[in-house]
């Protein structure tokens, strides 16, 4: 079955990280930690190409085309709030 779990981690982990950051990314080495609870043994990297091909995050990759950290996008901050948090229109 379909478990949402780990999606939903990473994105909660990013908005945290962006409300007290911005629009800095957070570093892999610190989005694996925050989220391998919820990620049940699988790895992170297809859920966040995932969330990155669906337009709320945004990876940044090094010269090896490796992703290096995260970001979420404006349209992925007004998902989260209007799904997760309720909120009822964007700006």
């Amino acid at each position: 079955a379909f478990d949402a779990g780990p999606r939903r981690a990473v994105v909660e982990t990013l908005y945290t990280h962006w409300r007290e950051h911005a629009f800095e990314p957070l570093a892999l080495a610190g989005l694996e930690p925050a989220v391998a609870g919820r990620l049940g043994g699988r790895p992170l990297l297809p859920d966040l190409v995932y969330l990155e091909e669906l337009g709320a995050v945004r990876l940044g990759r090094g010269g090896n085309g490796a992703v290096t950290d995260a970001r979420l996008t404006a349209e992925g901050i007004d998902f989260f709030e209007q799904v997760v948090l309720g909120k009822q229109q964007s700006v």
